[in-house]
């Protein structure tokens, strides 16, 4: 790892670049499938970039990792064993090269994480070894894991909150035919529509579009942003939508196919979903779109899974205040309801001061007089240091 030089005055809150490579070698006897590694950053360091790997909670780059973060392999997701492959150390090992900034190491120190570890299921790692600017770690299976009998070649199906199903119907060496099945929540549908953004962003069509030839005709398409929980509409559970995906060099052969690296979904009335990386999964089955009594079986599949998570807190932009109508009084948006300016010398635990009606209609920093006027009146309770403001924008 090593640490490139700013201009610091205080080292504890100065930004330093970092780059670092992290290297999984798969000496065993085994193929390590879906690989994934725990790097346990402590300098409060922001990752900006990691290549031929991507951020296991889905997260983008620049993403904090100061309390440490797990990466999986991205294309190269297994690692081969060195008797298959007569030791071609590029189906064995992945290097992924990390890029970031950390805070307080100052050089000629370096930046070294707690520890670093293999994640996957079945393997045991003992505390790293570090010597100077390097460190390393033996991980071994595990004799006592009992791993489960897959009927699978690849990894099996899992269950989550939203399942997304990434299929290759169709390849060629210069592009390729993509079908994108969303179960369960939020749904997308996207046709015949020529993008060069990297993030693009896909949105459903309506229903009237279902039978259109250009971008419709496809079964469990056009659901106008909206599908329900298969427990409660198994039809309308499933959102369909295909793509052709153009590719660069050097990709450009029949076998180069990648799914994309990040997943989100958006929507105004959905709840915030954290989408995994893509994992590889058994072709998926489709039922011929001739109507034939038959199954087309897709070139390669992907499966990514999206669970909901608790969203952050969100700051209010307005309140709404209610008084009874036989009291003389109007209670005001609590304090701190919009947030509080800390610089503000005030209480930001004291309830607010009843009014008299007529000083909602006056901004807060021209209420004191009043306030105080009327406590004094009604022989309310004011305690030694004034609440703070609601900090409202509208009330």
């Amino acid at each position: 790892m090593m640490n490139e030089r700013a201009t610091p005055k205080n080292a504890s809150a100065q930004a330093w670049a970092f780059k670092a490579t992290a290297t999984v070698l798969n000496a065993g006897i085994y193929e390590l499938k879906n690989w994934k590694i725990f790097i346990g950053f402590q300098n409060h360091e922001l990752l900006v970039s990691a290549s031929t790997a991507v951020l296991v909670n889905g997260n983008d780059f620049p993403a904090p990792v100061g309390n440490g973060t797990y990466l999986a392999g991205y294309p190269q997701t297994d690692l081969k064993t060195s008797i298959d492959t007569a030791g071609d150390y590029t189906q064995i090992q992945a290097e992924v090269e990390l890029t970031g900034t950390q805070f307080g190491v100052r050089p000629p120190g370096y930046p070294m994480p707690k520890t670093i570890k293999l994640v996957n299921d079945g393997y045991k790692c003992p505390a790293a070894i570090r010597k100077s600017t390097t460190m390393h770690v033996c991980c071994v299976k595990d004799p006592k894991f009992k791993a489960k009998n897959f009927t699978t070649k690849y990894f099996p199906r899992q269950n989550g909150d939203l399942l997304i199903s990434y299929d290759v119907t169709q390849a060629y060496p210069s592009n390729y035919q993509a079908q994108d099945s969303t179960i369960k929540s939020s749904d997308l549908d996207f046709s015949k529509v020529l993008n060069c953004e990297k993030k693009p962003i896909i949105a459903d069509l309506p229903p009237d579009r279902a039978q259109d030839k250009d971008v419709g005709m496809l079964p469990f398409c056009c659901r106008n942003g909206s599908i329900m929980p298969s427990v409660m509409n198994e039809t309308n559970s499933k959102s369909v939508f295909q793509l052709m995906v153009y590719k660069l060099p050097p990709d450009l052969n029949l076998t180069a196919l990648y799914p994309p690296e990040h997943w989100k979904i958006v929507g105004v009335l959905n709840p915030d979903y954290k989408c995994g990386q893509a994992l590889r999964v058994d072709e998926t089955q489709f039922s011929d779109p001739s109507g034939l009594q038959a199954t087309v079986t897709a070139i390669a599949s992907w499966q990514i899974v999206c669970n909901i998570t608790k969203p952050k807190d969100k700051v209010n932009r307005c309140c709404v205040p209610y008084s009874a109508y036989y009291s003389d009084s109007a209670i005001p948006c609590s304090t701190c309801a919009c947030g509080c300016d800390n610089s503000a010398k005030c209480n930001q635990n004291e309830r607010s001061l009843l009014l008299p009606p007529e000083t909602l209609l006056v901004p807060f920093a021209n209420r004191r007089e009043k306030s105080l006027y009327w406590a004094k009146l009604k022989h309310y309770h004011v305690p030694k240091q004034l609440p703070c403001g609601a900090t409202v924008g509208l009330a």
